[in-house]
């Protein structure tokens, strides 16, 4: 683990990228020969409480109402966002249940520290087409409904880096840099990852893009996009602030 202080981090940051803006225009993954970038996608539903039911209307004492939105009882927050607890994200928890990879990711993702970002990245590579699939889940059943998983959950709905701000002000971040630390530094200690840095940042259009990955190497740019994945597709950075934006993790 390279080391924390955040003197190494500051020497670190200013090193790599100065006074420049996080990333430019296009996808979030800049696809070197045969590659390609990254699939937008909506952001998750919001889930409802129940309601209570009306009172018995036979003589006497009024029966017994309803009962209201109570809390899921699963064991865990990836069993009780998985089984469908809360009705309006049925259909997300159907999707995760047919993907493996979304299954997959889920398990891996609670064995992690909340604010362990780099075991929420290697869960991610692991299993990359099922990250932002579980995200919308876990957003839908447990973070935004009290009143189904939330109570199992709250610690994997903590914001991390994210306080609502834009995406790319939650990125340049000392929080999504400290959390992200080892894949700024090992960009910031190759050249060609600096340079295509430097490229990508100045532009405005696509095809000044098209033409930064066209003159740097593949190797280069995928220690950029390791970095960028880092801070944008995990819960422990920036997740929650990035996830309604191009730069989210549909087919990371």
């Amino acid at each position: 683990m390279a080391t924390g202080s955040l003197a190494a981090l500051a020497a670190a940051v200013a090193l790599a990228w100065g006074c420049n803006a996080l990333w430019g225009v296009g996808d979030l993954d800049y696809g070197g020969a045969g590659g390609t970038g990254l699939v937008g996608g909506g952001a998750g539903g919001t889930g409802s409480s129940g309601t209570g039911g009306a009172g018995g209307s036979t003589s006497g004492a009024g029966g017994s109402g309803g009962a209201g939105g109570m809390p899921c009882v699963d064991d865990s927050c990836l069993t009780c966002v998985t089984t469908g607890c809360a009705p309006d994200c049925e259909s997300m928890a159907a999707q995760c249940k047919g993907n493996p990879a979304c299954q997959a990711f889920g398990a891996c993702y609670h064995q992690c520290d909340p604010n362990d970002a780099q075991c929420q990245s290697a869960c991610a590579l692991a299993a990359p087409t099922g990250v932002y699939a579980y995200f919308r889940l876990l957003h839908c059943a447990g973070c935004d409904d009290p009143a189904t998983c939330a109570t199992h959950c709250e610690d994997s709905c903590a914001a991390g880096c994210s306080n609502g701000s834009a995406c790319l002000d939650c990125a340049n971040d000392n929080c999504a840099q400290q959390a992200c630390l080892d894949e700024i530094q090992a960009c910031a200690a190759n050249t060609d990852c600096l340079s295509f840095n430097d490229c990508i940042t100045n532009c405005s259009q696509p095809s000044c893009s098209d033409q930064c990955v066209d003159s740097h190497p593949n190797a280069a740019i995928q220690l950029y996009n390791t970095w960028s994945r880092c801070v944008i597709c995990t819960k422990a950075a920036c997740w929650d602030d990035c996830a309604t934006t191009p730069f989210n993790c549909a087919g990371y």
